[in-house]
């Protein structure tokens, strides 16, 4: 080759079903050449077939850092970025906010997944991002279990709705209401061992122990809340601020308006669902025994905001008490201004 090449990226741009990667690279005159394209299922079985289109199209630059950037979407993402990482490669994550914005920078009128993996490219290229680390085998057994428990309670309450509408239909058999009652009692054995195994994680772990009691007197925050919320984010590892958790959890507010149109302001919904979820409950509970935050809660219901706008503004809020709990170290104040949250 006669130009000399100073870096070469990869954007990857993941759906749940497929894989749009994007090689480009950047020469010494400081101008980017998007190179191959490929389409490949976002399957761990197929990863092999992935690496070697990576090995024939980045080989052609021997020499050149070869780096990786993909957008972090909910749990779509996290084989691909293990399997990466796993055989050497070095990876960036990027917030979805993040790159939203380097694309508007780019002016491009044209959107499909292609074009945003080349936009996840050019942004390899131009701006020096940070390599992901993978979360510690502690946090990573903690996102699982963490997970699992979620998907028991949700087993729970599916079964529990299922023998509450059988007690109630006409000449069930008793057999039938028998088997339901059982499958509950095996879940709920599954659910006590679960805790069980979380708990003793964060007992062997000062590091986690001491900041998670410390957040856990805040009225309204549960500690499997916590905790969760704590493994989903690896530490809150990707955040420099509330503002971006936010983005990244779906808390954000929208906005539609342009010129005289004033379209209805809603969160996003873009992000984190599983985050999103365990603060439901936690945010009625606030609103109600958490002294600031009932009168958060309170002050927007007399705003005119509906209810179900102001419990998300409370969850947005614990949100943040987390967040600056965990970075700063302080104990939690009762009185805590929640303004900047």
């Amino acid at each position: 080759m006669d130009k000399t090449y100073l870096r070469q990226a990869i954007g990857i741009d993941i759906g749940s079903k497929k894989l749009q990667c994007r090689h480009g690279v950047l020469d010494s005159q400081m101008k980017i050449h998007l190179k191959a394209s490929k389409s490949i299922s976002n399957h761990y079985g197929e990863f092999d077939q992935l690496q070697q289109w990576i090995e024939r199209h980045s080989g052609k630059y021997s020499g050149v850092k070869l780096i990786f950037i993909i957008e972090a979407t909910g749990t779509y993402h996290e084989e691909l970025l293990y399997f990466l990482t796993d055989h050497g490669y070095s990876v960036c994550v990027t917030l979805p906010k993040s790159t939203r914005h380097f694309a508007k920078s780019l002016n491009t009128k044209t959107k499909n997944d292609r074009v945003d993996a080349g936009v996840l490219a050019r942004m390899g290229l131009e701006r020096e991002l940070t390599p992901w680390q993978a979360p510690s085998d502690q946090m990573k057994t903690l996102k699982d279990l963490t997970r699992e428990l979620e998907q028991l309670k949700k087993d729970r309450t599916r079964l529990l709705n299922q023998l509450h509408a059988k007690q109630k239909a006409y000449h069930v058999h008793e057999e039938i209401i028998e088997r339901l009652k059982s499958r509950i009692a095996f879940i709920d054995e599954q659910i006590k061992l679960v805790e069980t195994q979380i708990e003793e994680i964060i007992s062997n772990s000062p590091d986690l122990q001491e900041p998670i009691d410390r957040i856990e007197k805040v009225q309204g925050l549960g500690r499997m809340t916590i905790i969760s919320i704590i493994a989903e984010t690896d530490g809150f590892a990707l955040f420099k601020s509330i503002k971006q958790l936010s983005s990244y959890v779906g808390l954000d507010v929208v906005e539609r308006q342009s010129g005289d149109f004033r379209g209805k302001t809603r969160i996003s919904k873009a992000g984190n669902r599983r985050i999103r979820a365990s603060l439901y409950f936690p945010a009625i509970s606030a609103s109600i025994h958490n002294p600031t935050l009932s009168k958060f809660y309170h002050r927007l219901l007399n705003k005119g905001k509906a209810k179900k706008l102001a419990l998300t503004a409370v969850a947005r809020k614990l949100l943040g008490i987390i967040y600056s709990l965990w970075k700063s170290g302080q104990e939690y104040q009762k009185d805590l201004n929640t303004k900047s949250l």
